[in-house]
């Protein structure tokens, strides 16, 4: 079972603890929704800080990653399911929840999945309707500058000289 009742242990009980679960949980949801749950958990910031000071410093180094998505223009993920990372109500007390760390992997493996089937960036050709992926973020990005999108003929159509009409 996850041991969510011992993360931010630095924190008073009470109002403190309460502030920084619910920072916990919001960064946990934005990492979901940007597909980068590993750079959450590279910043620990639920287990690592020692006190209030390093946790702030640390949050905001995350924050400042996620807003560079946003500004990005990042495909975000709508997660309208209550997904929250610590549910417990302080410090010591176990969460109504009794997940455990394999279920809440799977959680994350599920959005990673359907986070990487949103970035897919597809061609289809005009004249059999056939997709092709574009693996290359440089294919992907001269597509869009150029305005081929919806403008493709694939080679099997080019080689058999298949037209639209």
């Amino acid at each position: 079972r996850r041991v969510t009742e011992k993360y931010i242990w630095w924190a008073d009980p009470g109002e403190e603890y309460n502030e920084a679960k619910e920072v916990v949980n919001s960064l946990y949801l934005d990492s979901l929704s940007y597909g980068i749950v590993d750079k959450f958990y590279e910043k620990n910031l639920f287990e690592g800080p020692n006190n209030r000071r390093e946790f702030k410093l640390q949050e905001k180094a995350l924050r400042q990653f996620i807003d560079r998505r946003k500004d990005a223009n990042n495909v975000r993920l709508t997660i309208n399911a209550d997904v929250k990372f610590m549910d417990n109500p302080r410090h010591g007390v176990m969460g109504r929840s009794r997940e455990t760390k394999r279920q809440r992997r799977n959680i994350e493996e599920i959005f990673k999945f359907e986070y990487k089937m949103r970035t897919l960036q597809l061609e289809t050709c005009n004249v059999c309707l056939e997709n092709k992926l574009v693996f290359s973020k440089k294919e992907a990005w001269s597509m869009d500058a150029e305005g081929e999108i919806g403008n493709v003929t694939c080679d099997t159509c080019r080689t058999n000289k298949c037209s639209e009409t």
